[in-house]
């Protein structure tokens, strides 16, 4: 990745901005009727995507403020231009639900030469609502207007116009800004095409950044207040820097390959994660007591707690219905305590007992059974029950639950391939995040790829997929073969191995029976001897 080095026209003390035609004007020159202060140029950076490509990267951060501050979790967006029918005056003086002083409607804000495209006010909202508060923005997407840029000597097509990008916080002081947000009364982003550009092959162009006066010095001298500013040049850098990075993907073609929220809306899911994470994160990261990463741990089970109570509030309408779930492997035992402090009835179990079980209420204790599955369908090869391990009798669960019974396989390693066969033995639903690859028979193997599809291209120019996708291919085969619909979520956790597989639907229609797919998969031979070697080996990290 190339280095990107922005000219700082603060401490080059050129701070002349852009005039009503789009180019270099002197300071103090007003573009803008409301408010009536000048812009100033805090950073440029030379470019060579289009215009058309800057609006797609501005309009992608638009939509995704967490992509310039991991302060912020996502916008909601109240109104868009392109879709409200009321005019934006229509709206003036409309107040937010929470503040009553603040302005809902879109800012007023006209810049002579250029036309307004669309206009959108977002909601910021952040990912800690108890440091940081959310704060509304007017963001205003605007283009050299055809009249004015037809002044110019060689006035360039539509397309490669000058663009601009303006954001006004709905702040009235200093106070009222947030951390997450520069202090600013508004940014703008410039896209300037070079006036001896050629209209064809790459263009030349410049991309700017420009502010109006900070609240931290609205009496004075803005260039020595922000000089003695770092943190603020630094922010204001970044965000130049992020929509200059996405121009440039932009123009090199980009497509997003990782889609999220399909099942589950975003602000939905974020919503209740941040619920989840002010119930339990502080308790459960200060009675951690185990050799892992308490921060990796704790907030991947919660970002998995807050999408299955999401999906189970869709698929059972009230709580008496609800069928209770099992957590099969579930290691520390933290998925399954926040969902029954959430309270939702189930329980769940592990080869190995960890050391997190015992800091839980005796309720969730309760919940918690150090077990061997041993599928009912290989008990003819099983052990003695009796079996001694140590001085204690082992306890062995044959895999059959109560029907509709609501199987967690979270990173199960060996019972991950077995998920979807349990889960069709006792006509259950499913969540599966796979992780480590395992056979039916309990052994390491890598799983083979996904077959290409009749109307895939030349087969030769087709990636070879990763272990890990070939996996979750694998056994999303396995639940498709025996009736499941299975729905993929790309779940939001600090984790790489975050693909989940949802199998709430089910048909025993041209099903497989779970011992047709047994034996085609290659069968379980080994599995009872490797599943009780797994009970005298240490715990894992997961």
């Amino acid at each position: 990745m190339s280095s990107f080095k922005p000219t700082n026209h603060l401490a080059s003390k050129d701070t002349t901005s852009f005039n009503e035609a789009g180019s270099a004007t002197s300071k103090g020159s007003s573009i803008v009727t409301v408010p009536e202060e000048p812009w100033t140029r805090i950073l440029s950076h030379p470019c060579t995507f289009s215009g058309q490509d800057f609006d797609k990267a501005m309009w992608n951060l638009i939509l995704n403020p967490n992509l310039n501050s991991p302060s912020l979790f996502r916008a909601d967006i109240l109104y868009d231009s392109d879709h409200d029918s009321d005019h934006d005056n229509d709206r003036e003086g409309q107040s937010d639900e929470s503040h009553d002083d603040v302005q809902t409607g879109p800012l007023p804000m006209q810049v002579q030469g250029f036309e307004t495209c669309r206009v959108v006010v977002r909601r910021l909202v952040p990912r800690n609502p108890a440091r940081d508060a959310a704060m509304l923005q007017t963001c205003r997407i605007l283009r050299a207007s055809t009249e004015q840029d037809s002044t110019k000597q060689n006035p360039a097509p539509e397309d490669d116009a000058d663009h601009l990008v303006i954001y006004q916080p709905h702040v009235q002081t200093f106070s009222q800004m947030p951390f997450y947000h520069p202090p600013v009364r508004a940014i703008a982003f410039l896209h300037q095409r070079d006036q001896d550009s050629s209209s064809s092959g790459d263009p030349n162009a410049t991309l700017s950044l420009h502010i109006i006066t900070p609240f931290l010095s609205s009496h004075g001298d803005v260039s020595i207040s922000f000089q003695n500013d770092g943190h603020t040049i630094r922010v204001l850098g970044h965000l130049l820097e992020t929509t200059y990075r996405h121009g440039e993907g932009m123009a090199a073609g980009y497509v997003k390959r990782v889609h999220h929220d399909r099942i589950v809306p975003q602000p939905q899911y974020q919503d209740a994660y941040t619920r989840l994470k002010q119930r339990h994160a502080k308790r459960l990261l200060a009675r951690w007591v185990e050799s892992t990463d308490p921060n990796k741990h704790v907030f991947e089970d919660l970002g998995i707690a807050a999408f299955l109570t999401e999906v189970w509030s869709d698929m059972y309408s009230h709580e008496d219905i609800f069928p209770g779930f099992v957590d099969i492997g579930c290691g520390n035992g933290v998925l399954v305590d926040i969902l029954i402090r959430e309270g939702w009835r189930g329980w769940g179990f592990d080869a190995r007992r960890r050391k997190t079980w015992a800091t839980f209420d005796v309720d969730v204790q309760q919940n918690l059974k150090e077990t061997v599955l041993v599928p009912r369908i290989l008990q003819q090869t099983r052990p003695d029950t009796n079996s001694e391990k140590g001085n204690t009798q082992m306890s062995i669960h044959d895999g059959v639950f109560l029907p509709g019974t609501f199987i967690i396989s979270n990173h199960a390693d060996e019972l991950t391939g077995w998920t979807p066969l349990l889960a069709a033995a006792s006509q259950s639903p499913f969540l599966i995040i796979p992780c480590c690859s395992h056979d039916l028979s309990g052994a390491r193997f890598r799983a083979p790829p996904a077959k290409p599809s009749s109307t895939s291209p030349d087969t030769k120019k087709v990636p070879i997929p990763s272990a890990y996708a070939s996996l979750v291919s694998w056994t999303a085969g396995l639940a498709t073969s025996l009736g499941y619909t299975v729905e993929t979520e790309m779940l939001r956790i600090p984790s790489t191995r975050n693909t989940a597989l949802l199998g709430r639907k089910w048909s025993s229609d041209g099903a497989s029976s779970v011992e047709d797919v047994l034996r085609s998969s290659g069968g379980g031979d080994g599995w009872v001897e490797r599943a009780m070697k797994l009970a005298n080996c240490n715990a894992r990290s997961h």
